[in-house]
């Protein structure tokens, strides 16, 4: 009875060390396919231009919020030509607030949007590859 106990504590370590390794490898490839993003020197170009320019707005005016003493920030003060917009309100803004972060770090604008961006695709390669097992 102790040997079959042995054998599957043996098992459940063989298998965690799989799976740890497998969540490292999963990370350390994340960060070298998205290596070349960080060599360059502006946004990432999504969609023709997409929406990356915007990002500078939405992270600009979510930090003067912050400044402010805003917090949630619900509200843009200097979109709408100057009259506003509830921004905030309508659309999700973790992914802003973690770019806040980098901001506030003492990151510029644009390197703060690369950082989180690059967050954003070690942690779905570690997601992919967690402690949760397939099947």
């Amino acid at each position: 009875m102790s040997q079959q106990i042995n054998s599957t504590t043996k098992q459940k370590k063989w298998y965690l060390s799989v799976v740890f390794l497998c969540l490292i490898g999963a990370i350390v490839a994340a960060i070298v396919l998205a290596l070349p993003l960080m060599r360059e020197p502006g946004l990432l170009n999504t969609r023709g231009g997409g929406d990356s320019p915007f990002l500078l707005q939405r992270l600009h005016q979510l930090e003067a919020a912050l400044q402010d003493g805003h917090f949630p920030v619900r509200w843009m003060p200097d979109a709408n030509y100057g009259y506003g917009y509830p921004f905030y309100n309508f659309y999700a803004p973790l992914s802003i607030y973690i770019t806040a972060v980098f901001r506030f770090f003492g990151f510029g604008f644009v390197r703060a949007i690369q950082l989180s961006q690059l967050g954003g695709t070690v942690g779905i390669g570690g997601l992919f590859d967690g402690p949760i097992p397939y099947g």
